[in-house]
C-alpha cells in the first residue's frame, strides 16, 4: 500500500520550455517533459530581485507541489551552456540577448553590450576609456563655476589690444 501511494505521487521532472506567458500575475510556461507530456500554464518561480523570460527549447525542472501535476511550478530553467562554461569557481554571469554582465572572482565586472543609466552615476575611481567621450549636455570640472561651453564662448570672443579673436576657434 505504501509503495502504491508513493508511486501515485508525481515526482519532479525535467523537460523543455515550449512557450511563456506574462498575461497573468505570475509568469507561466508551457513545458514538455522528456516523456513527451505537455504541461500548459505552469507557474515560473524565480529568485527575488531577478526576473527573466526564458527562450523556448531551454531545459527546466518542474516540481509538482504535493505530488500533483495540476499544482506544478517551474523552479529552474537552465540557460546557455557556453556562458556557464566561461565561469571560474566563485564567479557569476547574467546574460540575455547576446549581452552579459560577468562578475569575476577578482571583483571586476565585464559587460558586453551597451549600458544605459536612467539616473545619475557617481564614479569614485578614475574613468579610463579607449574611445571618445561624447556629452549631450554641459561638461564642468571640479570648480563647476563654468562649463566647457561657457569657457569656449568667452575664449572665442576675446581679443587683446584690438587684435581679432583667436584663430582657430575652440
Amino acid at each position: 500500500m505504501i509503495a502504491e501511494a508513493v508511486n501515485g505521487v508525481r515526482q519532479a521532472l525535467k523537460g523543455t520550455v515550449n512557450g511563456s506567458n506574462v498575461n497573468t500575475e505570475n509568469q507561466t510556461l508551457t513545458v514538455e517533459g522528456f516523456s513527451g507530456e505537455a504541461l500548459p500554464d505552469v507557474e515560473y518561480f524565480q529568485h527575488y530581485g531577478h526576473a527573466s523570460r526564458p527562450l523556448d527549447g531551454l531545459q527546466n525542472i518542474t516540481l509538482p507541489l504535493g505530488g500533483k501535476t495540476s499544482h506544478a511550478v517551474v523552479i529552474a530553467v537552465q540557460g546557455d551552456k557556453v556562458m556557464v562554461g566561461k565561469l571560474q569557481p566563485g564567479e557569476s554571469i547574467q546574460y540575455a540577448g547576446g549581452g552579459f554582465i560577468h562578475s569575476k572572482i577578482d571583483g571586476t565586472h565585464h559587460v558586453k553590450g551597451k549600458v544605459v543609466f536612467d539616473d545619475d552615476v557617481t564614479i569614485k575611481g578614475e574613468l579610463n576609456t579607449d574611445k571618445s567621450i561624447v556629452a549631450k549636455g554641459n561638461v564642468s570640472d571640479q570648480g563647476g563655476a563654468q562649463s566647457m561651453a561657457d569657457m569656449r564662448s568667452k575664449y572665442n570672443a576675446h581679443g587683446h589690444d584690438g587684435d581679432p579673436p583667436p584663430s582657430p576657434q575652440m
